[in-house]
This record gives C-alpha cells, structure tokens and sequence, in this order.
C-alpha cells in the first residue's frame, strides 16, 4: 500500500464561503490529477481510496481598510495499492 497527502488552501477571501468554494475547486482538481497519475502508473488497475486528514477555515485579519478575511485549508490522504 502506498500514501499521498494532499494539501490545498484559499486565497485569502472576503467571506468563509468563497474561501471554502475555492478550495473545493483546488482539491477537486488536485483529487483528479492524482487519480489519473495512480491510474497511469498502475496500468488502470489500482485500488484507491480517500480519507480526510484535517480541516480548517481561518479568519485572519486585514491589513488595515481590507477588513477581516477567511482561508480554508483541508490535508487528504491517498492510499492506494
């Protein structure tokens, strides 16, 4: 069996949602590029399963006039054989 971690985080954004829609979007593009990747060097045939790792969604400050501002960050891991 073999594991990869996958991490993604925002831009910084005005709200916690856009902060978390743009992490949906990067993981679920990261998600596809490795499967295709675990698919290719395993010649199609490899068992994969995913399970999360962590999660958060931050609010930080701004610098000064920007106001407060939310990052969304998530860790997967990969196992596959």
């Amino acid at each position: 069996m073999q594991i990869e971690t996958i991490y993604a985080v925002s831009d910084p954004h005005s709200s916690p949602g856009d902060a978390l829609a743009q992490l949906k979007a990067r993981l679920d593009a990261t998600v596809a590029e490795s499967i295709l990747n675990i698919q290719r060097t395993s010649g199609g045939d490899a068992m994969w399963n995913i399970d999360p790792g962590g999660h958060s969604l931050v609010r930080v400050a701004g610098d000064g006039a920007s106001g407060e501002h939310f990052l969304a960050s998530a860790i997967l891991l990969v196992t596959y054989t």
